[in-house]
């Protein structure tokens, strides 16, 4: 269990790059295809987070000030953000986001 914790921590950035350049071109992605054991959920979770912990950094060096905020990350940005990664909560049924196994 620790030895698949650890690769998961290794190869998830690496997944989730291919699954953004897949992404960036429009095609369909297949872990699989690319070597990756993770199921296209737990990619697509990861870069949820991914692109979540960028906006909260930013949001901490703007100090929380929504004006500043929005300069960066419009409100238009973060519906976009939503329509990529719609249902991480539906999809859980729970009212917050769990942590992937591969953080645990």
């Amino acid at each position: 269990q620790a030895d698949r914790q650890a690769r998961a921590i290794a190869e998830m950035p690496g997944a989730v790059e291919h699954y953004k350049f897949d992404l960036m071109q429009d095609l369909p992605f297949d872990p699989a295809q690319h070597g990756f054991v993770f199921s296209p959920e737990e990619i697509d979770d990861a870069l949820y987070l991914e692109l979540r912990q960028k906006r909260v950094t930013h949001a901490v060096t703007c100090k929380f000030e929504l004006p500043e905020y929005e300069k960066r990350y419009p409100k238009r940005a973060a519906q976009a953000l939503f329509r990529l990664h719609p249902v991480p909560l539906c999809r859980r049924n729970t009212t917050r986001m769990p942590k992937p196994f591969f953080y645990t």
